[in-house]
């Protein structure tokens, strides 16, 4: 048999911390659904389908809120780099 090629992988490293209040306020929500749907599959079974539903949302509004200040800080950014542009 032959031998599977070695793949090169990059190094698992954490991304460097942004220090962007927008990013981190987003990153601490996405946290907070996680573990919210991560509780709510550990302890669904004996939770009603109405429980379930309102978990499910909870942890929706959470996201919509990190997509809400993600949008946010991309659209400063690129208000940023077009004022950057027309100094040039």
């Amino acid at each position: 048999m032959a031998k599977a090629a070695k793949k090169s992988s990059k190094s698992k490293r954490p991304a460097t911390g942004n220090k962007d209040p927008l990013v981190q306020s987003a990153v601490k929500l996405i946290d907070q659904a996680a573990t919210l749907l991560k509780d709510g599959v550990i302890a669904s079974a004996g939770k009603t389908a109405k429980a379930r539903h309102a978990m499910k949302l909870k942890a929706s509004s959470l996201v919509n809120q990190a997509s809400d200040k993600l949008t946010d800080a991309i659209q400063e950014g690129a208000a940023a780099f077009r004022k950057g542009l027309k100094k040039i």
